[in-house]
Parts: C-alpha cells; structure tokens; sequence
C-alpha cells in the first residue's frame, strides 16, 4: 500500500492537530448534533437521578471535546462566552490547562491567574527547545553510533538513516504537538482577557 504525498502529510496533520483526541472520521458537525441529541434523551431519561445525569452529561461533553475531566456547566458557559467556530478547541484547551484558569459560572467570568499563565508559557516553550534540543543532540550520537558500528553489523548508510529519520519523525511530531497546544492555549489567553 503506496501513500500519496498528500495522503501522509493528511495523517501527519490528523496527528499533529487535536483530531487524534476525537473519533477518527467523526465530523464536528456530526458529533454536536449527536452531542444535544444526546444531551436531551439524558434529561429525558426518568431512570438516573439527578447526579448520575450530571456525570453523564460531563462525560458526553467529553466525548465531543476530546478533553478528559469535562463538566456539562463549564462547557454551557464557554457555549455563551465564545463563538461557535471556537467553542470547541477553546473548551478542549482550558480543561488540558485548567489549573491556569478561575471560572465562576454563576456571575459568568472567566479569569487567569497570571502566574501560573507565565509558568505554563515557559512549560510549553520550555518544552519545545528541550525536544529540539534533544532532536539535535540525538540524531548526531546515533548517526555517530550507527556509523560507527555499519561495517560490524553489515547495515547500509540507508538503513542508518532511516532508523535516524523515524526516530526524528517521532521527536518532530512530539515538537509540533506541543506547538498546537501552546497555539491553542495562547489564543484561548488572549481571548480571556479580551472578555
């Protein structure tokens, strides 16, 4: 089986974004409407108690975000505060960076503790030129090692460097996931503070 270039970049994009979080192939459009269709029968539904209905109803939002520890309430108020094209991806970056954030649902607010906002900056920036800089340091040992042990193991400088490009690959896609994430979390940032 022969992948088209832009058939691998579409896997590599589908790893890199938050798709890998949501159920492959679902569409958004398809999934909230499941998501109310859901969110109605759970209401509807006379034989859970009102408890069993709010953990379910947590969990489904879960299921639509693709974020773990999701709350129904929570989702409703960024549902009022942000707009449709952005509910979402902002929902799904405020639970991965929920310790950043205060939210007070019955006044409506959102607000950021500043310092754990910085903290959590340098986190993910932190993180990024560490994996670059493991990326670099790496792919030169084991091109040192590889190299230095072709002829004792009968490897080709082919299979050198293709055991050095996938093990590149992973540190790659790690580094632009974190990227996605920081992008995610920094927009969601701004647009709190622009509230």
């Amino acid at each position: 089986m022969d992948l088209s270039f832009i058939e691998k970049s579409k896997i590599i994009i589908d790893i890199v974004t938050n798709k890998q979080n949501q159920k492959a192939g679902e569409d958004i459009f398809n999934r909230y409407r499941q998501f109310l269709k859901d969110i109605k029968d759970i209401e509807r539904d006379d034989d859970h108690d009102e408890d069993e209905k709010a953990i379910l109803k947590d969990l489904r939002v879960g299921a639509l975000t693709g974020a773990g520890n999701a709350n129904y309430a929570e989702f409703l108020l960024f549902k009022e505060i942000f707009p449709n094209d952005m509910l979402v991806i902002n929902y799904w970056s405020f639970v991965r960076n929920r310790t950043i954030f205060s939210i007070d649902i019955s006044s409506k607010t959102i607000k950021i503790n500043t310092w754990r906002m910085i903290a959590s900056h340098f986190f993910y920036l932190g993180f990024v030129f560490l994996f670059l800089l493991i990326f670099t340091f790496l792919g030169w040992v084991l091109f040192e090692q590889l190299s230095a042990v072709t002829g004792e193991l009968s490897l080709s400088s082919t299979i050198v460097a293709v055991i050095i490009g996938t093990i590149m690959s992973f540190l790659m896609i790690t580094v632009f996931r974190l990227l996605f994430d920081h992008s995610c979390y920094s927009s969601l940032c701004n647009q709190v503070k622009a509230l």
